[in-house]
């Protein structure tokens, strides 16, 4: 079992007025003006990533703050932290403070120089089992937190991405299966079925093109 099975880390994310893209643009212009550090910037066409890595940490070695965003057009900025925790992961309280300390200081400079009140929110993943591969698993939890903690209807998005990579990746279950998945992470019968359905008409789009695998990285890699 994964410790992503195990443990119910923090969900650390910024819903914002304005583009993601624009941004991680602002983020990275902060952290290259205000230190030594060189953040590095991946971009596709689905998703744009910003790593910030720490120096002198005294939780683990090769930390790095990834700040995420699925879509030019998303409002919602997912932040992590990543190290290599596979002997030694942390507690979901460490893993908070640690997300909370290396990133904090770069929301409060962004705010300030942007007259904004933007706050980093947090819930926590939905730990029950899915029998699904464990990137996949990832996902699916992901959309799950912001979708039952706060957002109402389900945040799309984050399913798309879900869909995306069970397309990607040939991941096949049935909509009984994924209905069942959905009651048991807590979500009604009416809701679960919509969901499923919206799932079901994006693998049949998809099923018209040949799978492309994207870049993906789990919590412990």
């Amino acid at each position: 079992m994964s410790r992503t099975d195990q443990v119910a880390l923090p969900y650390h994310w910024i819903r914002l007025k304005s583009s993601g893209t624009m941004f991680l643009d602002r983020i990275e212009k902060i952290v290259k003006t205000h230190s030594a550090i060189k953040p590095e910037r991946f971009k596709e066409s689905w998703l744009d990533r910003l790593f910030i890595p720490v120096r002198n940490s005294k939780h683990c070695k090769d930390l790095q703050i990834d700040v995420s965003v699925e879509s030019k057009r998303s409002r919602l900025v997912r932040i992590d932290a990543r190290a290599d925790w596979r002997k030694d992961p942390p507690s979901p309280e460490l893993y908070d403070e640690i997300v909370s300390k290396y990133f904090t200081p770069c929301l409060e400079k962004y705010n300030k120089q942007h007259k904004a009140t933007l706050q980093l929110e947090k819930g926590y993943l939905y730990t029950g089992r899915s029998n699904l591969p464990p990137e996949a698993t990832i996902l699916f939890k992901r959309f799950v937190a912001l979708s039952l903690h706060k957002y109402k209807p389900p945040e799309w998005e984050s399913l798309y991405r879900f869909i995306r990579h069970c397309h990607a990746y040939k991941i096949k279950f049935s909509t009984s299966d994924l209905i069942h998945f959905l009651r048991e992470a807590g979500f009604t019968e009416e809701s679960s079925k919509q969901i499923a359905k919206v799932y079901a008409h994006g693998r049949n789009i998809l099923s018209f093109f040949k799978p492309k695998r994207a870049f993906f990285q789990v919590y412990f890699d």
